[in-house]
């Protein structure tokens, strides 16, 4: 089946390939600021990697950011791609399985993984494989999303580790990814069990979310997207992905630059949320396509990422900016102003 025809039958809204909204955009919206129930949304975006084959551990230890080696068979970790001046590919968690590792990467950016690492197996017993079409993923956020999953499958699993469960005669991985301020988990499951899954989340409370939901619930808890707020050619230290790195485990794609930024103790840029204004106050229109550089006095000081609408109408986003902006910066970004936020943006 077709994940996109079997949401669109639930009444979702799409921007592209992805789900927008299920028809009440506004609804959801709140629900994502109120943070107090369970939000169920689709990831069509999260492309589900399979490495199989005896060198698998050691040939990804040497490519991933973060550990591979030595991770016990149950545990996750957060990692990345990174090229080979230190610059973000892709952003992923890394399940260890007793017969392979399960790597789920954020974004679309499946397609260039995969790429990177086959252009990097030489001898080694190897083999990647994309589960696109066998695979679908959706998240469960907010304050009772543990709830529902307990209701459903079972126990969800803890900080780090990734739990299996029965479903419908297969299995469904879990594991924790926080992409609003209370948390949640992503799940994977083979596409034909879609249905019976979200039909049974939704009966143990959890309510359809599209991806604007997502955004804005992810915006305010300040949790970046390499791909939406990275663009191109930026370090993980400047989108605040630190926890993806491993500073001890040796060699590995990037890791002399990782190495440089550790013994400098700093970058010059910084992850930022920011709220987005007429020039007079008043609330701007939505940036254009392409509309992304933010300067102060002419000068290019940061970069637009995530854009965002709050239920009353505040223009929000992610910015990666320049460390020695002053608090009170009022940023240009085309006709509009860009305010730092400090402290809580909602």
């Amino acid at each position: 089946m077709d994940p996109r025809a079997y949401y669109a039958g639930l009444g979702a809204a799409f921007d592209g390939e992805a789900v927008a909204h299920f028809g009440a955009p506004d609804l959801e919206a709140a629900a994502a600021v109120a943070g107090d129930g369970a939000q169920l949304a689709p990831l069509l975006a999260v492309s589900p990697l399979r490495i199989t084959g005896s060198d698998r551990a050691s040939f990804l230890h040497g490519q991933l950011s973060n550990r591979v080696e030595g991770l016990a068979v149950g545990a996750c970790n957060h990692t990345l791609q990174l090229n080979v001046r230190g610059q973000v590919i892709g952003e992923g968690v890394l399940c260890a399985r007793r017969e392979d590792l399960f790597l789920a990467v954020e974004d679309g950016r499946g397609a260039a993984v995969r790429s990177s690492l086959e252009q990097h197996i030489v001898f080694d017993d190897v083999a990647v494989s994309d589960l696109s079409g066998e695979l679908t993923a959706l998240t469960v956020q907010g304050a009772t999303a543990a709830t529902a999953l307990r209701d459903v499958l079972g126990e969800p699993p803890g900080t780090g580790s990734f739990a299996c469960y029965p479903f419908e005669g297969t299995e469904a991985l879990v594991l924790p990814r926080k992409r609003s301020r209370s948390g949640g988990y992503d799940l994977h499951l083979p596409v034909r069990r879609l249905p019976g899954l979200v039909g049974a989340l939704r009966a143990a409370g959890a309510e359809l979310a599209g991806g604007r939901a997502v955004t804005l619930a992810r915006v305010l808890a300040g949790v970046p997207s390499a791909a939406a707020d990275g663009g191109n050619g930026s370090l993980p230290q400047e989108l605040d992905l630190e926890g993806a790195i491993s500073y001890s485990k040796g060699c590995y794609l990037g890791q002399e630059i990782m190495a440089r930024v550790q013994g400098r103790g700093s970058v010059r840029k910084r992850l930022a949320r920011v709220l987005i204004e007429g020039a007079d106050g008043a609330s701007a229109p939505m940036p254009e396509l392409g509309e992304s550089i933010l300067r102060l006095g002419g000068r290019d000081v940061g970069r637009l990422g995530s854009v965002t609408c709050t239920p009353d109408g505040r223009q929000l986003g992610l910015a990666v900016v320049r460390r020695d902006l002053p608090a009170d910066a009022s940023l240009e970004l085309g006709r509009a102003r860009v305010r730092l936020v400090v402290g809580e943006a909602s």
